[in-house]
């Protein structure tokens, strides 16, 4: 591979000018040396209307003490720079996707992204580059412009690496980390903090809502959790089995929300900075229709008809109540130390037994999720349950709390007598590859199944989805936990561990996530043992 100058681009690309499209192929033959490192084309479009090509750059990072502690953090400073730099020299140069520069654009989690990765002490940035023609034909000056501003994009977001705003994105990002590992200390499953701003500002939006009313903590539930950057005050959740009520529309399922967002850090101005968390939260729905590959819904369904062994069972086409529990033993199967429930997305004979229809009907072939929550109370697992219509749910609850005008505003505190706990049988599994292209919230095949995560309500980019599609391709063989584990220090190692020459769209996913989508994949490509 021949090394080239900058400069000395110029003149190669010059030299293309008016050439086939195809001639843009010699750039793989190039390293570009940049002022902050080496470039290179990790793929090169075949048409200008085809995706753009990949212009990868690697090279050294000097990171202060606290920074370098903090890779994940620095990552996802730098990625932002790199969007915010990249829009400033993208613009319209030919036909197709000519002249543009650009990576996704970030949500208000910090994440780690394949466009910007910081593994030790280097970096490696990634960017799409629209390579210029008009019609087929190469425009080489055009081409030079480019390529060019695409690489003083990555060299500014570097340089930005360094400056004063670094040292404030991470003491944000520590912040929340310290208070995330404040949770197991105190035995919390989450934490509010005093005047977060949970409302959105529309369903879609992540903005938050402007005049919302501040977070303000119960004072039976008001807790302060000591980081080294001062104590912060706010409403913890203890760990057990918690039910959220009150009246429709008065800011409960923002709550839950808030609390299923709190598995990730947000930047400054979010307004959920202060709000985390257990890592290993899960979020919990029916859903009619989806697959289930021989899972164990004993602890929770106990008599099916037609013989169907509970123990192992196994369905192209779920119903409310079995597809609830499946997502129920799958997440506890994977790991999961904290499950959140909707009422409303919730199959609701799963959550309770109407004592009346059990008199009419005979005893029920369910254990209702208010009873099992509490004997997973006992294992350390919480459940927290949004419900405004079960009043079965609040006896059975080890904590209530009362939501009113978006604020706790009575919270109750009881003693619950504690079931016999009961885990399901977690059984080895073996995956055959799916191939996918990702069209959030869903995965479309090549053999035309459509997986649908629309249910897992943790997902915030469609980067998640490219990785999860990415991840997928790939056989799999171990427990639901062991696979999720391995998915956790895929993330660790980088990008460029999940796939080769990684496109700059693709955003970490967490083990559960993974198992998530895995556990939905078509009939015949999930084997439990």
């Amino acid at each position: 591979m021949r090394r080239v100058h900058v400069e000395e681009l110029e003149d190669l690309l010059e030299r293309l000018d008016g050439a086939r499209y195809g001639a843009y192929k010699r750039l793989y033959s190039v390293e570009i040396v940049a002022e902050c490192g080496v470039a290179r084309f990790t793929r090169v479009q075949g048409d200008p209307y085809a995706p753009p090509s990949v212009l990868e750059a690697r090279g050294r990072l000097r990171l202060p003490p606290l920074a370098s502690r903090y890779p994940a953090a620095v990552s996802d400073y730098g990625y932002r720079l790199l969007y915010r730099f990249s829009r400033r020299v993208s613009r319209k140069r030919g036909t197709g996707n000519s002249g543009f520069v650009g990576v996704p654009r970030p949500s208000n989690a910090m994440l780690r992204r394949s466009g910007f990765e910081v593994l030790g002490e280097r970096f490696v940035a990634r960017v799409w580059v629209g390579l210029p023609a008009r019609g087929r034909r190469i425009l080489g000056r055009e081409a030079y412009e480019t390529i060019r501003g695409a690489l003083g994009a990555i060299c500014d977001a570097v340089k930005g690496v360094g400056g004063e705003g670094l040292e404030r994105h991470v003491v944000n990002y520590a912040v929340q980390e310290e208070l995330r590992e404040r949770l197991r200390e105190e035995k919390l499953a989450a934490f509010i903090g005093e005047g977060a701003v949970l409302p959105r500002r529309c369903g879609w939006c992540e903005e938050p809502l402007p005049d919302a009313v501040p977070f303000e903590p119960p004072p039976s539930l008001r807790v302060e959790l000591e980081t080294r950057w001062g104590v912060y005050a706010g409403m913890g959740i203890p760990r057990g089995f918690t039910v959220v009520t009150g009246h429709p529309f008065h800011g409960k399922t923002t709550l839950l929300e808030a609390i299923a967002a709190g598995v990730y850090n947000h930047v400054e101005g979010d307004g959920r900075e202060r709000v985390v968390a257990l890592r290993s939260t899960a979020w919990i729905e029916a859903e009619d229709g989806r697959p289930v590959h021989g899972v164990d819904l004993s602890p929770l369904i106990h008599g099916l008809p037609g013989r169907v062994d509970p123990r192992r069972f196994t369905t192209s086409d779920a119903s409310g109540a079995t597809s609830m529990a499946a997502s129920i033993v799958e997440s506890l199967c994977a790991g999961a130390e904290l499950l959140l429930v909707d009422e409303d997305r919730a199959a609701t004979n799963l959550l309770h037994v109407d004592e009346r229809v059990s008199k009419l009907a005979g005893p029920p072939p369910i254990t209702p999720l208010s009873t099992y929550a509490r004997s997973l109370s006992k294992l350390g697992i919480s459940v927290v349950v949004v419900s405004g219509a079960l009043g079965s749910l609040l006896e059975e609850a080890e904590t209530v709390i009362l939501v009113k005008s978006f604020n706790p505003a009575r919270v109750e505190r009881r003693r619950v007598e504690a079931v016999k706990p009961r885990l399901p049988e977690c059984r080895r599994l073996r995956t055959k590859p799916w191939r996918s292209k990702p069209r959030p919230p869903r995965l479309i095949g090549r053999d035309g199944y459509e997986a649908s995560l629309e249910s897992n309500r943790v997902l915030v980019e469609d980067g998640q989805y490219n990785t999860i599609a990415a991840l997928l391709s790939r056989s799999w063989e171990g427990t639901l936990r062991e696979i999720a584990e391995r998915v956790d220090r895929l993330m660790e190692e980088g990008f460029e561990a999940i796939v080769e020459n990684p496109p700059p769209n693709l955003t970490e996913v967490r083990g559960l996530d993974f198992i998530h989508a895995l556990a939905r994949l078509p009939p015949g490509h999930v084997q439990p043992s």
